[in-house]
């Protein structure tokens, strides 16, 4: 969004400003303002005097650009905000105050947070002379410079007259979206202004949701959602709505999540990160959870295939979004390849039909996504990533071949939707179709490649009866090539006891970030020992805290490489296991690992799922 988008927004929404000439064509129905007041804060210092000026007199508001706190030199800027004046209601807000009372009350439950700032309505009975259109209302937070809130931000919402012809049911859902605006600046303050529009109004557009079912705003952004997976979340605004429906529908509330996300962003605007960079910390806690991610393009099938993860039902509204995404289709016969992209932050959604003897289907590291052949059940890319998959019936590698006596995996003929999201960053989707020949021609993969994710880790030290159980939720990707990355950040702590000379011991620990380790994987087989090569641990920390026999904490997030190899718990202790490689076995949906010293005196075993 450029200077001269956020300048034509806020003549259309607010009020006429020097050097702006308004689009030809009849007035636009504008629902929200907070936008166009946010985009003009964006770009403060490309406007000139006179526009500055104009922009304060119509919100009656003082503004200004100040240093960042958060990063040293490299902080942005940030706005300042003063109200001319004291800041009180306006005639006509009692008519409106019950109401809006109920809604922030209400909203607050949801939220798990009650506005602190002071709300003042002011009700407009007349437009900005000039005005072409003008907003329904919008919502701002300033400091005021007199009155009882002297030097304490306040959220100041103004009605427009196009909002008091509203129909009720309309008013409720604009004064909730608008309200929800204030629950941002109670959280951030100004910074809600330099936020990006997929996080301020994708939230307060999710937020108004309960309370309507039929605004033809909130329609309209659903429309455009529904019609474009391929748009990357960070380029959308309100249509960001479909997205929080997404998190709801995979069990990630926006409405207990959403502080985390603008909290996530705050900080890394803080430290002058990067538009996409602070993007991505924002996004990072939802892209992260694979049940969102696995699932989120296949929402915009919107039930043309069976099966709760190919649509969306969160908002009753839906009934009444009629437009859809035509999906690209795609013959997939022998000699067939195709690399299908996905932007960072965004879904693809494509209808394959599957004609070929065998289909291999590779995604890059990251992507997450089912295939949905018509007439069986779903598959996950993970479990089918680089398989060659016969779609033929029974493909049995004949003798001669580097495959020879192995039966391909069987996948199904026909018609088949695929679906895929990179998470923060960009994919793709790769799609071959290749004779059965082709196929045997290769070494059989191992049943290690894949995408896993732990559920449990135990261990044992005999020599101080030391026990250790826990460590589900560790995510690990296995390439063809042997090449692993482990994602520990979230994984559930490890607990142990131990005891030795009479005295007993007790604690936790926990490793964070990710690092990579090369297998050297055995072709074709489900069991037997898997070696190790190269591993770099250098982004992987470790908390340890003993809880017995007394409480004390020996590591908080240090690196595992800066650790002492006398720490507590023994030499090694601070070294993931899961790198030192071991005995495995595996199938189509578990892998297990253990690592044991050739002394027999520790023990460790990782189990993980497939995703």
């Amino acid at each position: 969004m450029d200077t001269a988008t956020a300048l034509n927004a806020f003549a259309l929404a607010v009020s006429p400003l020097p050097g702006v000439t308004q689009p030809p064509g009849a007035a636009a129905d504008v629902r929200s303002g907070t936008l166009a007041v946010s985009w003009v804060y964006q770009h403060w210092a490309q406007l000139s005097q006179a526009q500055q000026q104009a922009v304060d007199a119509a919100v009656s508001v003082d503004a200004w650009l100040a240093p960042g706190q958060g990063g040293g030199a490299q902080a942005p800027e940030v706005v300042v905000a003063t109200c001319r004046g004291a800041v009180t209601d306006s005639a006509g807000a009692e008519g409106y105050r019950p109401e809006v009372d109920r809604l922030v009350a209400e909203l607050g439950d949801r939220l798990g947070r009650h506005l602190r700032l002071p709300l003042y309505l002011t009700v407009n009975t007349t437009a900005p002379p000039g005005a072409a259109s003008e907003a329904w209302a919008y919502a701002m937070t300033c400091t005021p410079t007199a009155g009882p809130d002297d030097g304490h931000p306040v959220c100041w919402l103004h009605l427009n007259p196009q909002f008091s012809g509203a129909t009720p049911t309309g008013r409720t859902a604009i004064l909730a979206h608008e309200l929800g605006h204030c629950f941002e600046y109670d959280l951030i303050g100004t910074d809600t202004y330099r936020m990006p529009a997929w996080l301020s109004e994708g939230l307060a557009t999710f937020w108004m949701e309960p309370f309507t079912s039929d605004e033809p705003s909130l329609i309209a952004h659903w429309d455009r959602y529904l019609t474009s997976p391929e748009a990357s979340l960070y380029a959308r605004t309100y249509d960001a709505v479909g997205m929080y429906a997404h998190m709801q529908e995979a069990g990630l509330s926006p409405w207990q999540l959403g502080d985390q996300l603008m909290l996530g962003w705050q900080r890394a605007f803080a430290q002058g990160q990067s538009e996409a960079a602070s993007d991505d910390a924002a996004f990072a806690p939802v892209a992260n959870n694979v049940q969102f991610l696995q699932t989120w393009a296949s929402g915009f099938a919107m039930g043309r295939r069976p099966g709760p993860a190919w649509t969306i039902t969160e908002w009753p509204g839906l009934a009444r979004v009629t437009d859809r995404y035509t999906p690209e289709q795609l013959a997939v016969g022998n000699g067939f390849q195709r690399d299908l992209p996905i932007t960072a932050a965004a879904d693809l959604l494509v209808r394959l039909d599957l004609q070929a003897d065998v289909v291999q289907i590779t995604t890059t590291a990251g992507t997450r996504g089912l295939l949905g052949p018509d007439g069986s059940g779903d598959r996950t890319l993970a479990d089918m990533n680089g398989q060659p998959l016969c779609a033929v019936g029974t493909c049995t590698c004949p003798a001669g071949t580097a495959s020879a006596g192995v039966t391909l995996p069987a996948l199904g003929h026909g018609p088949a939707y695929l679906e895929a999201s990179g998470g923060t960053g960009a994919g793709s989707v790769r799609v071959v179709g290749e004779t059965v020949a082709q196929a045997c021609a290769q070494p059989p993969s191992s049943c290690l490649v894949g995408t896993w994710r732990s559920t449990s880790m135990t261990g044992r030290v005999p020599a101080v009866d030391m026990n250790e159980q826990g460590g589900a939720g560790v995510g690990l990707r296995i390439g063809a090539d042997g090449a692993a990355q482990a994602t520990f950040t979230g994984m559930s702590p490890v607990t142990f006891t131990a005891s030795s000379g009479g005295v007993g011991s007790a604690g936790r620990l926990t490793f964070a970030g990710t690092g990579t380790v090369q297998f050297t994987l055995p072709a074709g087989s489900a069991s037997g020992y898997l070696p190790t090569g190269h591993s770099d641990l250098s982004q992987v920390t470790i908390s340890l805290a003993l809880t017995k026999p007394t409480a004390v904490t020996v590591y908080d997030h240090k690196a595992v490489t800066a650790t002492s190899a006398n720490d507590p718990l023994g030499n090694g202790a601070a070294q993931p296991p899961l790198f030192g490689g071991g005995t495995f076995t595996c199938s189509a949906t578990t892998f297990t690992l253990t690592n044991a010293l050739p002394d027999g005196s520790a023990t460790t075993t990782w189990t993980f799922e497939r995703q």
